[in-house]
């Protein structure tokens, strides 16, 4: 394991793909860029993780428009949806997305 502390859009060009595991625990409004940088960094079969799933319930409050839950929501939504990745929410605290990347490709 090697932990590496930054500020996430200038690490993540820098670093080589294969990882394991990315664990995102970023500001929420760039979440969709970290999701990318977290897929193309991942070896296939390797984690996805990102915390605040719920976002203190506003990324589930369809009237909260706000950059941050915005944010959110488009990261759980590219998590669902992209066909390289079998994803859920497990309901703890403030929820946390888990994803298993299945295909290098769409």
């Amino acid at each position: 394991m090697r932990l590496i502390e930054g500020s996430a859009l200038d690490v993540l060009p820098t670093l080589p793909p294969g990882f394991d595991a990315v664990f995102i625990d970023a500001d929420k409004e760039p979440l969709p860029k970290y999701f990318d940088w977290g897929m193309k960094l991942l070896r296939r079969g390797g984690l996805l993780l990102c915390d605040n799933a719920f976002f203190h319930g506003a990324a589930v409050d369809p009237n909260d428009r706000s950059a941050n839950a915005l944010g959110v929501q488009a990261f759980n939504e590219l998590a669902a949806r992209d066909p390289r990745l079998v994803a859920t929410i497990i309901p703890v605290r403030d929820g946390l997305v888990v994803g298993l990347k299945t295909k290098d490709s769409a």
